[in-house]
């Protein structure tokens, strides 16, 4: 049962799965031997898990299932060089186990090897495009690089896998906000709105404030733009002549005024729920005023 719900209870395994070996006639001795090392090596029992490898590499000499529990256990004495070694070894026969692949990345974490991990996840990524898991995990480490725009194709990625997913459409849109940029932070407030129509405000508010945060910047961004328009006269400096960018045609301006409206009242309708108190003027001055938006 526990292998069917992929519940993680290693304790759990390593004693009941010790007891039925002691079976001679249980059928799945072997997949379950293999359960067992893996469980004492989560829990740090390297002797019950070198016992079950022993005689799980004497039935099967050759399999790649059990050499990734032979590196695994090298990893747990902290043999990593010789870990490495033998997964790039069995590699060589089977180049798309991804799982010693995945492995690999892992020895890297542990030694620190930011480039390195890097590199592992982006070489899984080609040969399977369609990991999410991976392209989650690189999208969040170039964002702890400030690599923003790196982490913005790792997102896209996800979002193309599973467009339903509004967990992916609030990354996505919190890497292009962090890019900067008028037409980047234009593409965070589409992928705010987006996650917010999956899943809805109240188990999202995480959206609804960065959602907030677009509207506010393109706020500003387009009086910005039209103050330097007002300040020169030629058509040229009236699209250009600050950084924020062109003119925003009027249907623009007051979409955005709408969102921006339309995700402070839901917000302030969750603090009131929440808390119970509104400020005296109401739920939307009382966002305004703990987001301090102008």
């Amino acid at each position: 049962e526990l292998r069917k719900s992929k519940i993680r209870r290693s304790d759990v395994v390593t004693a009941i799965g010790s007891s039925l070996l002691s079976y001679e006639n249980y059928m799945d001795v072997w997949n379950l031997r293999e359960q067992v090392a893996v469980a004492a090596l989560d829990e740090g029992d390297l002797t019950t898990a070198e016992s079950h490898i022993k005689l799980l590499t004497k039935e099967f000499p050759e399999s790649s299932r059990v050499g990734r529990l032979k590196g695994m256990l090298l990893e747990a004495k902290g043999d990593y060089t010789n870990a490495l070694s033998l997964y790039n070894e069995i590699l060589k026969k089977d180049v798309a186990n991804v799982s010693l692949m995945k492995r690999k990345v892992c020895i890297k974490k542990i030694q620190r090897d930011i480039p390195g991990v890097i590199e592992g996840i982006n070489d899984i990524v080609k040969k399977f495009p369609s990991d999410a898991a991976s392209w989650q995990e690189l999208g969040e480490l170039y964002l702890s690089l400030s690599d923003n725009l790196a982490a913005v194709h790792c997102f896209e990625e996800l979002v193309l896998l599973e467009p339903r997913n509004n967990s992916y459409h609030t990354r996505l849109a919190e890497a292009l906000y962090s890019a900067g940029g008028n037409d980047r932070v234009l593409s965070a407030r589409k992928h705010y709105t987006i996650s917010l129509t999956i899943q809805g405000p109240r188990f999202n508010k995480r959206a609804l404030y960065g959602l907030i945060s677009c509207c506010s910047y393109l706020n500003a961004a387009y009086k910005e733009a039209m103050a330097g328009s007002g300040a020169n006269t030629t058509a040229a400096a009236a699209t250009t002549a600050v950084s924020t960018g062109p003119i925003p045609e009027e249907h623009e301006k007051k979409v955005n005024h709408e969102l921006l409206s339309w995700a402070q009242e839901k917000l302030g309708e969750l603090v009131e729920r929440e808390n119970g108190v509104v400020g005296e003027q109401g739920p939307i001055a009382t966002v305004e005023s703990m987001l301090i938006v102008k």
